[in-house]
């Protein structure tokens, strides 16, 4: 942050090299979002060549949920209403708060900008189609996609147990919202029939433990043939027209490198957020268990005081005794702790959760398949931004980084991510 704020541009590229970071950076939303919403904020018109560039290194390095954070993020205005991000880089340029030197370099990360929240605007709309079962909808979102329609396809889907998914499997994996029937099955079926024939060809050969789009058909089949009057063979004829379309290209076209490069990008992509799970799964596995484990650490200091005392040791039975009553108590105040029914002692926590959506902004985050807006906060800086009524800009002489380290350092941070923030 402080590289940021500093318009130290060698440093921030430095430090997007260091691979302990980009590893800190996959694992973290927080630190992402913060961390390019730090980087728009400060570009005023000190350091402004620096800042653009920061911004464009920045952008570069963004994963989806960062790049879609940024597109959607609205600020408040002193007098008012609000003010977009796109439309802040934009009013600068302008207004002629640029030169010739920086002018091109924010014009592309502007344009980069516009044409990523184009695609997942239309994304939205597809979305919307699909989980309401609208064959026609679906059919008039993938038309109104135009030249984009292969990107919105490619986008990722980010699911509630960490995994990561191209939203053209999407219908086959959502949870949808009631107990499917046969008529709804035959619905998904054609709405992902649309999708498919409008998919890059490059997404239908990405091999991802083998063939990407195949393996998601064949497990589709096996979900839904488990509905009544659904059957077992329900995809068999989508699958068998993929299959005669992958070994046709097979034979008329080798990968070529770009393609090469292109599935290990990707594949890199959907691999980022399992790990991310599983570093996650070890903390709770931790958090289901520690109570029996607690517990049976104190059964094991209580059998060997009980052993200690009958064979004559009182001073070693005491502190095996007094060890185990405050490993069951240490369990018990964690417990408390942990309820949400106990006011005041749970406050610490519910700050935490707060923390952890802080940075996601007006996206939405799928949950088991089902979409929910998550409310837009600020914590860096959650005050209106000293924005010019007139221009749409940030007033002149205002240094953001002062006053976003104020509200970081002034308050209690329960949350790690957040304490590691401030350190970079």
């Amino acid at each position: 942050m402080s590289a940021i704020w500093g318009h130290n541009v060698e440093k921030v590229r430095d430090i997007f090299e260091d691979q302990k970071f980009l590893r800190l950076m996959r694992t973290s939303d927080k630190i992402r979002n913060a961390v390019l919403e730090v980087a728009i904020q400060s570009c005023d018109m000190y350091g402004l060549k620096e800042d653009i560039e920061v911004i464009g290194l920045i952008w570069q390095k963004a994963d989806q949920r960062t790049r879609d954070f940024l597109c959607s993020r609205e600020y408040n205005l002193k007098v008012g209403g609000s003010v977009s991000a796109i439309n802040i880089l934009r009013n600068m340029q302008e207004k002629g708060r640029t030169n010739d030197s920086n002018k091109t370099a924010l014009e592309e990360v502007i344009q980069e900008m516009e044409e990523h929240k184009r695609v997942k605007d239309l994304n939205m709309g597809l979305k919307d189609g699909i989980i309401s079962f609208d064959v026609d909808r679906v059919k008039a979102a993938l038309e109104n996609c135009g030249e984009y329609v292969k990107s919105v396809l490619e986008r990722r889907v980010y699911w509630e147990y960490g995994g990561v998914d191209a939203f053209l499997v999407y219908p086959l994996k959502v949870k949808y919202s009631k107990e499917l029937n046969q008529e709804d099955v035959e619905k998904i079926k054609d709405i992902f029939k649309l999708m498919f024939d409008a998919t890059s060809l490059r997404l239908l050969r990405f091999e991802f433990n083998g063939n990407y789009v195949m393996s998601n058909l064949v497990k589709a089949q096996e979900r839904f043939a488990k509905i009544p009057g659904v059957g077992e063979q329900c995809f068999q004829d989508l699958i068998q027209e993929f299959e005669g379309k992958l070994s046709k290209d097979t034979l008329d076209n080798a990968k070529t490198d770009d393609q090469i490069a292109w599935d290990r990008e990707y594949a890199t992509q959907l691999s980022q957020r399992i790990d991310h799970n599983l570093f996650e799964n070890d903390t709770t596995f931790w958090s289901k268990h520690k109570g029996k484990i607690a517990l049976g650490a104190a059964v094991v200091c209580t059998a060997g005081a009980v052993a200690a005392y009958v064979l004559a040791y009182p001073a070693v039975a005491l502190a095996l005794a007094v060890l185990a009553a405050v490993i069951l108590i240490g369990a018990g105040i964690a417990k408390v702790l942990e309820d949400p029914s106990v006011e005041g002692l749970s406050t610490s926590k519910g700050q935490g959760a707060s923390l952890s959506t802080s940075f996601i902004g007006r996206d939405e985050v799928v949950m088991s398949g089902v979409s929910s807006p998550i409310p837009e906060q600020n914590i860096l800086n959650p005050d209106p931004l000293p924005i010019d009524s007139t221009t749409g800009v940030l007033k002149e002489n205002t240094r953001l980084n002062s006053s976003a380290t104020n509200e970081i350092k002034g308050k209690t941070v329960e949350d790690p991510t957040i304490l590691i923030i401030t350190q970079l």
